[in-house]
C-alpha cells in the first residue's frame, strides 16, 4: 500500500521541470519588458522589471522556492 506522502512527492517531482520552464519564460518576458522600458527612458520601471525577472528566474534566486 502506497502512502499518501509518497504519491504526493511523486506528483510534485514530476511537475518541477514544467514549473522551471514556466518560470524561465516569465523571467525572460520580464527582463525583455524591462529593457524596452529602459529604452523608452522609464528607468525606474525598467530596473524594477529586470530585478523581478532575475528573482523569478529558475537559474537565479527564485522567490518561489
Amino acid at each position: 500500500m502506497r502512502s499518501y506522502r509518497t504519491v504526493l512527492d511523486r506528483v510534485v517531482n514530476e511537475r518541477e521541470p514544467t514549473m522551471a520552464t514556466v518560470l524561465w519564460i516569465i523571467a525572460v518576458i520580464l527582463v525583455v519588458a524591462g529593457i524596452f522600458a529602459l529604452l523608452r527612458k522609464q528607468l525606474v520601471w525598467g530596473a524594477v522589471l529586470i530585478v523581478v525577472g532575475l528573482l523569478v528566474g529558475p537559474g537565479g534566486v527564485s522567490i518561489f522556492t
